[in-house]
């Protein structure tokens, strides 16, 4: 079924449902900081800003396409769809509640509007003439012999993605696809951004590059290659043993397009990456849950913008308070049957389950 065909609580219900069934089946990240500790910290008041700059930009008259395009990516609507595990302690009415959770759905749906929850393990962003223009720019590049050099570059891009989101650097990173491109070759592309985050980083300010696509061809047919609905890739053989070719593809920060060596451009996020090394190097438990703060507001600035909303003040004086309440007990999501957290998390939102716990769909 279309996604766009079903009403917003019907998207909100499936979103829910693909949330606790990821939250169940793996640990959640704990570097720099326990996550679900640290997001906790945040509520209530980063889900009522969040609600906010949402609600603001549809009074400005943007739609949920318009908002999509705002949120950057697919995978950053997902990841701020896992505040919704704090409604209960968000203070808001329970029908605010259900609208947020609607609205990331809706969202969701059209900047990913293939699968939208990744069911069928795809998660298919560009259309045939985009796939078409990729796979020609791969064709003219010899057959690759650069693959350490590759896994290198992918490596730091990697680190740096987590320095800067705080643990999720899938705030900062989209790979998608399988794109088939003939009967024996498909398409990996994994796009890079928000390398510039001054506003929690302050040297970031001056990096040269504001996006890295990386398109990756190998041999094999894309069924070997399955997506969940947080960007996670798995495959059911040794994918660099399959690579192809690749090529890569930046966006300077003035606009500018152009190919890129995968060696200068290793050498550029390395030298990056150790520069940020060094600055958090010292960086106590506190000062990294300030920048878990910092980094996760930083999604809402343009929305805010656009809307003429404000941040609430809460938001400055929890950064600047001397001992954040990071000692209280906090709940361990992943240890909640997954069933059970749809369930729960469908009560909060005032969404209709449409499964239940004995297993029958609604």
């Amino acid at each position: 079924m279309n996604p766009h065909t079903r009403n917003s609580e019907e998207l909100a219900s499936d979103l829910v449902f693909a949330l606790a069934t990821r939250i169940a089946v793996n640990p959640a990240p704990t570097w720099p900081v326990p996550i679900f500790e640290a997001e906790a910290e945040l509520y209530p008041d980063f889900i009522r800003n969040l609600l906010s700059a949402l609600d603001g930009m549809k009074q400005a008259g943007a739609d949920d396409r318009e908002i999509a395009k705002y949120l950057e990516s697919p995978t950053r609507i997902v990841e701020l769809s896992y505040f919704l595990l704090g409604a209960t302690q968000s203070g808001l009415e329970i029908s605010d509640r259900r609208r947020l959770a609607g609205t990331l759905a809706t969202t969701l749906a059209f900047a990913r509007p293939i699968d939208t929850f990744c069911e069928r393990g795809v998660n298919l962003l560009l259309d045939h003439a985009e796939v078409d223009s990729l796979a020609g720019a791969i064709a003219d590049s010899a057959r690759t012999n650069q693959i350490p050099s590759l896994a290198r570059l992918r490596g730091a891009l990697l680190s740096l993605m987590e320095i800067l989101h705080v643990g999720i650097p899938q705030y900062g990173r989209e790979v998608h696809g399988p794109y088939a491109v003939s009967p024996d070759l498909f398409m990996i592309v994994r796009d890079y951004f928000d390398f510039q985050m001054p506003e929690v980083l302050p040297s970031t300010a001056d990096f040269p590059v504001k996006r890295i696509r990386i398109s990756e061809v190998y041999s094999g047919t894309p069924a070997m290659v399955q997506f969940d609905i947080s960007n996670h890739l798995t495959t059911r053989v040794r994918l660099q043993e399959l690579l192809e070719r690749f090529a890569i593809h930046v966006v300077e920060t003035n606009g500018t397009g152009h190919r890129e060596s995968v060696d200068i451009l290793a050498e550029t996020v390395l030298a990056e990456l150790t520069r940020l090394l060094n600055i958090t190097a010292e960086y106590t438990r506190w000062e990294w849950f300030r920048q878990h703060r910092r980094a996760r507001y930083h999604y809402l600035t343009p929305l805010l913008q656009q809307s003429g909303r404000h941040l609430r003040k809460t938001y400055e004086s929890s950064l600047s308070s001397p001992q954040p309440g990071i000692h209280r007990e906090v709940e361990q999501w992943n240890d909640i049957p997954a069933l059970e957290l749809y369930e729960r998390l469908c009560a909060e939102l005032g969404l209709p389950p449409k499964r239940r716990l004995n297993g029958k769909r609604q």
